[in-house]
């Protein structure tokens, strides 16, 4: 059973759950931009008869796509960008300047979300009033506040501190030499189950796990043994067999085989058949 629940509870299980429910939100923000791009597309192309009827659409769909692929590198991969814009200010004398190219970064993040939450407030101002639309306006921002932390937590336990790893490995050796006790201990002497009550010396493990695989070796051994006798009876047998038989066929005469010259048929003095 604990097998089974390590597949489904560990690390990489929670970064994907994380990284599936922040492309959702997005996802969900983009298709409700295309509303709000259909909109601004009319009211662009009003002037031009007919090019809203085939434009417009278009337009709301690149729309949409942009401000996914905006919202993605805003808030999954902004720390990524982070990191180069502050070494870029770091070089050029800019890290304590307010007009950084960190603090631009940072405005345009949010400004990018503010473009997420329009489509959504677009949304909204169809609706009549109602509980619905509170209820959606909710939703929306609580669900777009949990993408925009998703993404800093997920770079957090991507880029988790080599600590974190060395804490899991020694976790993971303790936890092997206790389900290996349990395992094995009962297959050991008292002397060794006395030895480990008394030191919880993993030498007692490992002097246990040898006698077992020494008997498991022990028992294959014989089996191949077994075997090896086996089938060196069964070919003294076929030997045996085949002896007798050359005897039998040099006293009494084994089978003949008929000679093809027998069915020539042999002229007779006149040059006629004998028959």
């Amino acid at each position: 059973m604990r097998k089974l629940l390590k597949l489904v509870h560990n690390p990489s299980v929670a970064i994907l759950l994380g990284l599936v429910f922040a492309l959702a939100v997005h996802l969900a923000f983009a298709f409700g931009a295309y509303g709000a791009g259909l909109a601004i597309s009319d009211n662009i192309l009003q002037s031009l008869p007919g090019a809203n009827i085939h434009i417009a659409p278009i337009m709301a769909f690149l729309y949409s796509v942009l401000l996914f692929g905006a919202s993605m590198w805003a808030f999954i991969y902004k720390n990524h960008t982070r990191k180069d814009v502050k070494a870029y200010d770091i070089a050029n004398d800019l890290h304590k300047n307010w007009l950084s190219t960190k603090h631009k970064f940072e405005i345009l993040v949010w400004l990018v979300g503010l473009l997420e939450l329009s489509s959504l407030m677009f949304r909204l101002s169809l609706m009549p009033p109602s509980m619905g639309r509170t209820w959606l306006g909710i939703f929306g921002i609580v669900a777009w506040l949990c993408a925009y932390l998703l993404g800093d937590i997920l770079h957090a336990v991507i880029h988790r501190p080599v600590e974190v790893e060395l804490e899991r490995s020694l976790d993971y050796t303790e936890r092997q030499i206790i389900e290996d006790a349990i395992k094995y201990l009962p297959k050991g002497t008292n002397e060794q189950r006395q030895r480990w009550h008394d030191t919880h010396d993993p030498q007692v493990l490992d002097e246990i796990l040898d006698s077992v695989e020494g008997k498991k070796r022990k028992i294959a051994s014989q089996k191949i043994t077994k075997q090896e006798e086996k089938d060196k009876k069964e070919r003294q047998e076929e030997e045996h067999f085949k002896g007798l038989t050359a005897i039998k066929n040099k006293f009494f005469g084994g089978p003949r085989m008929q000679d093809p010259a027998d069915f020539i048929e042999a002229p007779s003095s006149n040059g006629k058949r004998p028959f």
